[in-house]
């Protein structure tokens, strides 16, 4: 059996070489490899090729029974390292709090322990009819935080 430890030791000097991070490494016992990398500049193909052949370079024989997958995250998938934070600062995001939750922003900060956001809501004013739009900064706690999701806006 190839243990994920293997895999993540043999990913991350090529990642390393190549200027990617790692976002997931997943060695199932059905004999199934999934890697997802990713940079600041966002992977490409040639990045996934890259990562495969060291993987199978790496591990010769030992890979012969095993299904590798090297992909780039999916733009509906959660955050799952805090490089993707820092990779969306300035971008709208959904964030889902533990207790259910959800708020929609721009990701302004990323601290290790918190995340700060920009989000807009209308309000309603006293002694006005109609609710007026209200900009506010909000942190929240990573441990409070479920998932954190790009969104992904067409214009």
């Amino acid at each position: 059996m190839i243990e994920k430890q293997d895999i993540l030791d043999i990913v991350s000097s090529a990642a390393a070489e190549k200027g990617l991070f790692i976002v997931d490494v997943i060695a199932t016992p059905a004999k199934k490899i999934t890697v997802v990398i990713d940079n600041f500049a966002g992977a490409g193909i040639d990045d996934c090729v890259f990562i495969s052949r060291k993987i199978e370079a790496s591990l010769g024989d030992r890979i012969a029974d095993f299904d590798v997958e090297v992909s780039t995250p999916g733009l509906d998938k959660p955050f799952k390292v805090e490089q993707q934070y820092l990779k969306s600062i300035g971008k709208d995001v959904e964030i889902c709090l533990s207790n259910g939750e959800k708020h929609k922003g721009k990701l302004l900060k990323y601290s290790g322990e918190s995340i700060e956001v920009e989000v807009e809501r209308m309000v309603k004013r006293e002694g006005k009819k109609k609710k007026e739009k209200v900009t506010e900064k909000i942190n929240f706690n990573l441990d409070k935080i479920k998932t954190t999701r790009l969104i992904i806006t067409f214009k």
